[in-house]
């Protein structure tokens, strides 16, 4: 996916998510709010700017799905 930016909502559940959604007036079927439950959920994204949840941090995969996300972040930002 290329052009569009995605928003990668890193959430400990897909509770969390659906309440990060409504809270921030998106909708969770909206093909560009993801829901990131492990790192290879991005697999062909290549602008996505992230959102962490607050209890992101406690998800079993955080810090393998987050380095990843950071990876495709700084691909993106002008040099």
């Amino acid at each position: 996916m290329t052009g569009r930016t995605i928003l990668v909502v890193l959430a400990i559940n897909y509770d969390e998510f659906r309440a990060w959604c409504r809270d921030s007036g998106l909708s969770p079927d909206d093909p560009e709010v993801v829901f990131v439950d492990n790192e290879y959920r991005l697999c062909g994204f290549s602008n996505i700017k992230v959102i962490r949840c607050r209890h992101w941090g406690s998800h079993p995969h955080a810090l393998r799905i987050s380095q990843t996300a950071e990876i495709i972040e700084q691909r993106n930002r002008p040099s």
